[in-house]
């Protein structure tokens, strides 16, 4: 069972080993995180180049070659050679870069799971490697049930909290407040897409005494 993290990437050195469709999906992940993405590849996806001519990755236009990871936080092996792939980790790993194998996850230092976003929210679903295309489902299930205005309603959530902060003072206080303001009637306001009442129904929570157990 692995330790599941929110890594930050932001300013990062990120390499991605390999130019196609696999590594296409692992650069658009590194660049959502704000990684600094450099790809190693002979040839590389139509997208990828696009990436390229506008100054969001950097392409090296070559096969991978010994000494190439180092420098980078974290490694991505995706080409189609076992053997390229085996000498890109072995090498990032004694540089100390976390590495990432699609194709060989007990070579792995972490799995990239599904993730659904919407604004700053992410739900990551994973099967531990074994069934990817069951977590692309579950994922896909879970966006359905997640309200499409939660992003606007965490931006709110983000200003109530300074109101929160200034009526309770206690960590103990704010965290009663938050276990009983968000309740079901809120979460279910929001799917129904009636924000200024789930607004309401948290404000009136904060005038309330929810410090008490």
């Amino acid at each position: 069972m692995s330790y599941p993290i929110n890594l930050n990437l932001k300013d990062k050195k990120c390499l991605v080993v390999g130019g196609g469709s696999v590594a296409e999906r692992k650069v658009s992940g590194l660049l959502v995180a704000g990684g600094e993405v450099t790809v190693i590849s002979p040839e590389i996806t139509e997208n990828l180049k696009i990436l390229a001519n506008e100054k969001k990755i950097i392409w090296i236009q070559d096969a991978y070659k010994s000494g190439m990871a180092k420098g980078y936080f974290l490694l991505i092996a995706a080409t189609n050679s076992e053997e390229a792939n085996i000498l890109a980790i072995n090498e990032a790993k004694s540089f100390g870069a976390l590495v990432n194998a699609p194709a060989n996850p007990a070579l792995s230092d972490f799995s990239v799971p599904a993730v659904m976003r919407r604004g700053d929210l992410s739900v990551a679903v994973t099967t531990e490697g074994i069934s990817p295309a069951l977590s692309r489902i579950i994922k896909e299930e879970i966006g359905e049930f997640v309200p499409k205005n939660i992003d606007e309603w965490l931006k709110f959530l983000k200003d109530i909290r300074k109101d929160m902060k200034e009526k309770l003072k206690t960590s103990k206080d704010r965290e009663n407040f938050w276990r009983k303001a968000l309740n079901k009637k809120i979460f279910t306001l929001l799917k129904e897409g009636r924000l200024k009442e789930a607004e309401v129904e948290l404000r009136d929570g904060v005038s309330c005494d929810w410090a008490k157990p």
